[in-house]
């Protein structure tokens, strides 16, 4: 496979998530990923963003994002 193709690396987010697990992967790993998706046709139906990287990166960067959330769950038990 090539490692440059583009390889989904988490889905199902709302634009502010996928902005912020962007920004990580840039900032702690180096790891250029992008936002695919969007595009409100109907007002109605929820818009949903995944975060693409490079298929070299996939692993690292879905490793990272499954900390991100293990950190986001461990923040919010403490907080209740």
């Amino acid at each position: 496979m090539d490692p440059d193709s583009p390889t989904v690396v988490a889905v199902n987010l709302k634009e502010y998530e996928a902005t912020a697990i962007v920004n990580h992967l840039k900032s702690s790993l180096g790891i250029t990923a992008h936002i695919w998706g969007g595009g409100e046709a109907f007002a109605y139906i929820p818009t949903y963003y995944q975060v693409v990287a490079r298929q070299a990166d996939a692993v690292r960067a879905k490793e990272a994002i499954a900390e991100l959330r293990r950190q986001r769950t461990d923040d919010e038990s403490s907080t209740n």
